[in-house]
């Protein structure tokens, strides 16, 4: 995986699974780079719609974490950039496997870039 252009520095990191029961959950841990950890859960709603909820841990520098701590916007630059980002992602390249057309009409290419964008996104 990788993070790209999060205050001018790029992040990237190799991960294991460590836990698969399909079709409802997918548990990882990074093996280098950057120390993370997380699980994402499936719930099926209807026939159409299923429920991702996900869980993500991350052990970053000290320097980061204050600069997050101190600024909420900072905190949802980090959100958007990693956590939407990755999920949408990740839902085209399932959505692909199942010859599903995805609907985002070119949505992933305006994600923000920095800071000041983040005024009007909702989480």
């Amino acid at each position: 995986w990788k993070m790209k252009r999060f205050l001018g520095v790029s992040y990237s990191w190799r991960a294991q699974t460590r836990q698969l029961e399909r079709p409802h959950l997918i548990a990882w841990e990074s093996t280098k780079g950057v120390k993370n950890y997380g699980r994402v859960d499936f719930t099926p709603l209807s026939n159409d719609e299923t429920l991702m909820k996900l869980s993500l841990s991350f052990v970053v520098p000290r320097v980061v974490s204050r600069m997050v701590g101190k600024s909420n916007r900072i905190a949802r630059f980090v959100k958007v950039r990693l956590v939407q980002s990755s999920l949408k992602k990740f839902r085209n390249i399932v959505m692909e496997a199942e010859g599903i057309e995805t609907t985002d009409g070119g949505e992933e290419n305006e994600e923000p870039t920095n800071v000041e964008d983040l005024e009007s996104i909702e989480l």
